[in-house]
């Protein structure tokens, strides 16, 4: 089954019009495809720079948005794409979600996969986002509706 189509929004894309909604451009610092509704952190020489989240030391600034669908889920290395900062979002989450949990994000360090989101940390191998917080409950992982403030 794929992540990226599941009838109730695309990874990445936005699941709310309510204000505020603060996205940026940025562009693909490192060597890894950017996969929509994953975290990613600053990277690279510029201030514009993203990477998949590499250690609990990452700076998260938001999430790969995704506007509209496209024959390809991912930002390739050295593309411009844009990231959602501020505002609620459909992204990838490890797991079931409900509204009470932590959201974490991992990190290439761990074993679930660097940029997905979930609800339990991994060690050292995880970041929490403690500004924000899931919208809905899901039973199981996939398309999850986070609420992100990350600036």
């Amino acid at each position: 089954m794929s992540l990226y189509k599941l009838g109730k929004g695309l990874a990445g894309g936005l699941a709310s019009n309510t204000p505020p909604i603060t996205i940026r451009t940025a562009y693909n610092a490192g060597t890894d495809n950017l996969p929509f509704g994953y975290a990613v952190a600053f990277g690279g020489s510029s201030i514009q720079g993203a990477v998949m989240p590499e250690d609990s030391a990452a700076k998260i600034v938001g999430v790969v948005h995704q506007n509209h669908q496209t024959a390809k889920d991912y930002i390739a290395p050295e593309e411009d794409f844009a990231i959602t900062q501020n505002g609620d979002v459909f992204v990838v989450a490890e797991g079931a979600v409900s509204p009470e949990d932590p959201v974490f994000v991992y990190t290439d360090a761990g074993t679930i996969g660097a940029g997905k989101f979930g609800t339990v940390a991994e060690g050292t191998n995880s970041i929490e986002l403690s500004s924000c917080s899931w919208l809905d409950k899901t039973d199981e992982g996939g398309l999850a509706k986070l609420s992100v403030t990350i600036f």
